[in-house]
This record gives structure tokens, sequence and C-alpha cells, in this order.
């Protein structure tokens, strides 16, 4: 599946290359809250460090402060003793603007230190999906895709709080809306679920031998979910049925993986896929 490998890569970088701005272009950029003299004490705004991270040691942390004239924001990298790295952003609005604060965990990783130490040196971060980005570090200031935190004193670590939770829709598997009238015949899903988020991926397969391969990803932390057609390609029921039975899975031309249901469970690759009632198919999208 070497074209999903891709996808996934670009689809991470892309990701990336969106979620790592720290500084809004109208705003000011700094690394602690300036002094607020209004009676408006939701005004302020705190870095933010997930409750999951309550029992990790942070080795050490950096953050960068913007505002404009309706939100105030935080974003921030905390390295834990334990080689792990969280980047999270907090965000308060003015009243004027009335929305609820939010606080979501941006990404989630390892790190290693490649040469110097937390005030001056390099990192390598790895991300899911086998992203790896270098991070230097110059006199306390942390430089990560062309944003630079600032370190923080340990005495100062925020107390550990929740993900924010705004989503209200339904969490289900992604199932595409197309123009055009298909009869699926079964359907398989896999989950996964942390307190980040909740990943869907199906494979649909159709009456007439067309295969689909969605995600879904579903999170805590106040985005709006992720949507994505992995894969359109072909299947062929060798023996026996959608439960007990042996599938060819063509996610190409040259790419075709063998399967073996058992009960029910389709295993693909490393994930296995439980196969659902039709009567259940999620709503299109």
């Amino acid at each position: 599946m070497k074209s999903l490998g891709f996808i996934s890569f670009f689809a991470s970088a892309l990701m990336l290359g969106l979620s790592f701005t720290s500084c809004d272009k109208d705003g000011k950029s700094d690394v602690t809250q300036p002094a607020d003299n209004s009676d408006n004490p939701v005004w302020e705004v705190e870095a933010f460090l997930p409750s999951f991270c309550a029992d990790k040691t942070v080795a050490a942390w950096y953050s960068v402060y913007s505002e404009t004239d309706y939100k105030k924001k935080i974003e921030a990298v905390f390295l834990f003793t334990d080689s792990t790295v969280v980047v999270t952003k907090s965000k308060v609005y003015s009243q004027d603007d009335g929305r609820d604060p939010s606080r979501e965990v941006m990404h989630e990783g390892t790190y290693q230190v490649l040469e110097g130490d937390f005030d001056n040196g390099a990192l390598q971060i790895l991300l899911p999906g086998g992203v790896s980005l270098r991070a230097r570090i110059s006199e306390g200031e942390l430089t990560l895709m062309a944003v630079t935190y600032v370190r923080q004193d340990n005495a100062g670590i925020p107390a550990p709080s929740q993900l924010t939770d705004v989503f209200n829709g339904k969490i289900q598997a992604y199932l595409p809306a197309f123009n055009i009238d298909i009869s699926y015949a079964t359907w398989y899903q896999y989950v996964v679920q942390d307190e980040q988020k909740t990943k869907i991926e199906a494979i649909f397969l159709d009456t007439d031998s067309l295969m689909l391969y969605t995600r879904s990803v579903f999170y805590s932390s106040g985005r709006e979910p992720a949507y994505d057609l992995l894969n359109i390609g072909r299947y062929e029921l060798v023996e026996g049925d959608y439960s007990t039975g042996k599938l060819d899975l063509k996610f190409s031309e040259d790419a075709v993986y063998e399967a073996t249901v058992t009960d029910g469970q389709l295993p693909v690759y490393d994930k296995t896929f439980i196969r659902q009632d039709i009567a259940d198919l999620p709503d299109k999208i």
C-alpha cells in the first residue's frame, strides 16, 4: 500500500505546515502575557499542560504568546524526561467575542537531543506517520517549523488541565457522498481511541467489486473532524462469504492484499477490521 503511505506522509506534512503557526498577523508576539489592567479575569490565558501528562516530569518547556483585540493565545512545547513531547495551544476570547476558552493538543510525539542542551542545542522530533522534524535551540529560544518558542522557568509549569471538547456531532466512519448510487454489500471498521482523539478507518465493499477505504478522526481538542478517502480500489471474494472467507483487496493494479476473514474479523496489515451490520451504514458526508 505504497500509495497510502505517500498520501499519509503528504497529509501529515501539510497538516504540520498549517498547524505550527503561533502569531496572528494582526497581533503581537511575546513569551509572557502582559499585565491586564481590566476587571475581566476571564481575559487571562495560561499555557496548557494536558491532564494526561500529570504524572510526567517536565525536562524543559517553551512558550510563545500572541493576542488580537478579541483573543489571547499561548502555544507551548513541553519536553518530558521520558523523551516524549507535546505541543499545545490555549486560547481565551474577549467578552464581546463570547466564545468559551479552548485548550488543545496540536502534536504529540517523541524527541531526541542531538547535541547540546535545552538552552543551546538541537532536537529531533518524531511525530505519528513517520514525520521527522529538527528543532534548533539558541540562548533558550527553540525554533520549530519557523515558530520560535522561549524557554520558561520550570517553577512556572502550569497546573495540568483537561482538554476542551466542543464537538457535538456524530462520531462515525466516513462514507463519502458520491453523485452516483452505490449498493454496498458489507463494511468493516477499525477504531482506535485515546484521550485526544477517536480514529475510525473503514473498508466498504459494494455489490459490484468496488472497494472504498476511508478514515475519520474526531478530536477532543476543539479541532474540526477530519475526513479522508484513503483509497478507491477493487476487491474479489475468492472463497466463502464476508464473515468467513477469503478476499483479494486490490489497493492498486500492482498492490493486491490477500485477506482471510474469520468470524467477521478482517486483518489488513497490522489492523483488524470488524464487520458491521449493513443496516448500520454511516451517514454519507
